[in-house]
């Protein structure tokens, strides 16, 4: 039982506006005694009564229903909410702090708004700037009914600007949990603090094409078991996520169709989350630099990180320290759609291994697939592709696509069922032409190159091939190493597989000798 204290009883009878006085006053003894006209903080307890409103003015700043306190608060004020399960409807049309009691699953511990109708939370205000946001703390919102994605439990149907959620629950909803929407406009900075989004049938967080957002930050949230846990269809720019995670949805983990793809961009940065367990992990259609660093993007279905332009790129997109394994047929899928050019894609000390089913499972695949479709410099070092069915796959798939300094170095491909494949699956375009891979480990590869594309040579020196003789190869038929086809230049070869740096990330070579096998620079062959 909350502690309560008796006070007089005063409701809205009893207070009257007095225009020339500029505030709200009661009537207490027969005398006009003046109050502020709308209180600055205001109390929502569902225990509440007239009678006992826990020391306030019941009806003024203490309430018993949630939508109450939001009405009479001063805009920029604070309703605190007590524990306890809130059956109604709440929409937000001004700027304040909401202050739940927390956004557990006990009511008797943490603020519940709950209500089959949808949106159980509806918010159509702003907050002013950084300094002076609008805020919805320590809350759980649940219940909602609707059952399709363009339903919500917490609908921010306009503003949304400058709005902070901090240890909001948006969970068990039979429609999405929270969708930005309705009204065209572009929101800036809204921030997600410490949520729990999931659970929802359908997306967890749905960003709709209607709306336009530069800055927003997910900080250690969890979008976990919806069908889609991060979905946004429209223009964003400034995307920070900062840890948490996007486990077991039913789709995608997070899936971005405009990918920084303002005029005027904004960092995009992706650091420390996890995303598995899903059919695919992160899907992104990018139109602009980003950055992706110290995640794990590992046991999902289908893809770990997959996506392509979506509009000519100079870069720089940067995947670092990054594990995609155990991912059922990608760890790493880039498709470059025509007619863009995808330039400066680096890769740095990041793991693409066990991808593996039964007719698929590629570590790296790099695929071109229409015409114009131009990809250079494309540079991985540092490290690891192993155990898949194909480590690194290069596919042309039109004539008018191609690749030109796609770099790999200090790298183990070792242990795949083939290391390196380029192929050319359509049009006389190349897989081969501008691919330079060299200072790798080849080594337990059921192959370890294979190359398909039978006018252009694989530029492939200086790589360890399993063996001091190096690759197997009809013009190297003492080969103890590799087994090399087609057109690939393996020469010269290095002569000692130890990594000389263990502790670093990827294939560290040192002083290893580099000679040729058996004299010669070039092999070409057509088998």
């Amino acid at each position: 039982m909350k502690s309560m204290r008796k006070t007089r009883r005063l409701d809205r009878s009893q207070i009257v506006v007095g225009a020339w006085l500029g505030a709200a006053c009661v009537m207490l003894g027969g005398a006009l005694t003046a109050i502020a006209q709308m209180p600055e903080v205001v109390y929502v307890d569902q225990d509440y009564t007239a009678e006992e409103s826990g020391g306030h003015v019941w009806n003024y700043d203490a309430f018993a229903s949630v939508q109450s306190g939001v009405a009479s608060v001063a805009t920029g004020g604070i309703v605190n909410v007590a524990s306890g399960l809130y059956a109604e409807q709440v929409t937000i049309d001004k700027r304040l702090h909401f202050v739940g009691a927390g956004s557990g699953a006990d009511a008797g511990s943490s603020t519940i708004v709950s209500n089959a109708a949808w949106p159980v939370v509806k918010i159509t205000a702003n907050g002013l700037g950084d300094g002076d946001r609008l805020l919805l703390g320590d809350l759980r919102v649940t219940g909602a009914t609707g059952g399709n994605q363009a339903n919500s439990a917490i609908q921010i149907a306009d503003g949304g600007s400058y709005l902070t959620l901090t240890n909001v629950a948006v969970v068990g909803n039979a429609t999405s949990g929270i969708r930005m929407d309705t009204t065209s406009r572009t929101v800036t900075n809204i921030v997600f603090q410490s949520c729990h989004i999931s659970g929802n049938s359908h997306i967890g967080l749905n960003q709709l094409d209607t709306v336009k957002v530069r800055g927003m930050r997910l900080e250690d949230c969890a979008l976990n078991t919806n069908n889609i846990g991060f979905y946004s269809s429209g223009d964003l720019t400034g995307l920070t996520v900062d840890g948490g995670t996007f486990i077991g949805n039913t789709d995608s983990g997070f899936h971005s169709l405009k990918f920084n793809s303002f005029t005027e961009k904004e960092p995009m940065v992706m650091r420390g989350f996890k995303s598995y367990g899903n059919k695919r992990g992160a899907v992104i259609r990018y139109w602009g630099p980003f950055t992706i660093s110290d995640a794990s993007i590992s046991g999902n279905k289908e893809e770990g990180l997959s996506g392509g332009p979506s509009a000519d790129i100079a870069g720089p997109i940067v995947i670092s320290n990054v594990v995609c394994n155990a991912n059922g047929k990608y760890g790493l899928w880039v498709i470059d759609y025509a007619p863009f050019d995808l330039a400066d894609f680096r890769v740095y000390d990041s793991s693409f291994s066990d991808c593996r089913t039964a007719t698929l499972g590629y570590g790296v695949n790099l695929y071109l697939t229409g015409s114009g479709s131009f990809t250079t410099n494309f540079f991985m070092t540092g490290c690891t592709i192993t155990n898949n069915n194909w480590g690194v796959y290069l596919r042309n798939n039109n004539t008018g696509a191609s690749f030109a300094d796609c770099r790999i170095r200090e790298t183990f491909i070792d242990g795949n069922g083939t290391g390196v494949v380029a192929k050319v699956t359509s049009g006389t375009g190349s897989a081969a032409a501008g691919v330079n891979f060299a200072d790798n480990s080849l080594s337990g590869n059921i192959a370890g190159v294979v190359n398909l594309d039978t006018v252009y040579t694989l530029n492939m020196p200086s790589n360890w091939w399993g063996g001091i003789l190096g690759p197997v190869h009809v013009e190297n038929p003492v080969g103890d190493g590799e087994v090399v086809k087609g057109l690939v230049a393996f020469n010269p070869i290095l002569g000692s597989g130890v990594d000389s740096k263990p502790l670093k990330p990827g294939f560290q070579p040192g002083a290893a000798n580099a000679y040729d096998v058996p004299a010669k620079s070039t092999f070409i062959l057509v088998w």
